[in-house]
């Protein structure tokens, strides 16, 4: 299994089409709109288990604040 900082990282690779990826980079660097931004998210949300309330997401800047949130409130998935 991938780990969280993995799994967003090729998300965001995958949904955006780009190559490279950090916790400090922005998905405004990216080339990221809106649209875009929510694609990746409900990704997120639909691979890890794990919803962002819209108010949440909007404060979210880096791909690193994304981890965060997934590492803190994600429920227990059993192996």
């Amino acid at each position: 299994m991938q780990s969280i900082e993995n799994e967003i990282f090729a998300i965001v690779k995958e949904k955006l089409a780009v190559n490279e990826v950090t916790r400090a980079t922005t998905l405004q660097e990216l080339g990221a709109d809106s649209l875009d931004v929510v694609e990746v998210l409900m990704e997120v949300e639909s691979r890890l288990g794990v919803s962002i309330p819209d108010q949440e997401a909007s404060n979210m800047k880096t791909i690193g604040e994304v981890i965060e949130y997934v590492e803190k409130h994600r429920k227990s998935v059993p192996a």
